[in-house]
């Protein structure tokens, strides 16, 4: 008895694994793709030279000395 209660526990886990997963991909598929540096010319948000914009939103200056 409980290998069967086990068996139908990890399919039910497979299964649930495998539906969000595939929300997932389709959440993803109709998303915007992230922008890619050829595309900035089109964004309204000017950035000045040397500063670069990482996806989690945060500015970064690069000094000559390579440090950020």
């Amino acid at each position: 008895m409980a290998s069967l209660f086990a068996a139908a526990a990890i399919l039910f886990f497979v299964g649930f694994d495998l539906t969000v997963q595939k929300v997932r991909e389709k959440r993803e598929a109709s998303a915007p793709s992230e922008t890619r540096p050829e595309d900035a010319r089109r964004l309204p948000l000017r950035i000045p030279e040397g500063i670069f914009f990482a996806r989690l939103h945060t500015w970064v200056s690069l000094f000559p000395s390579g440090k950020a």
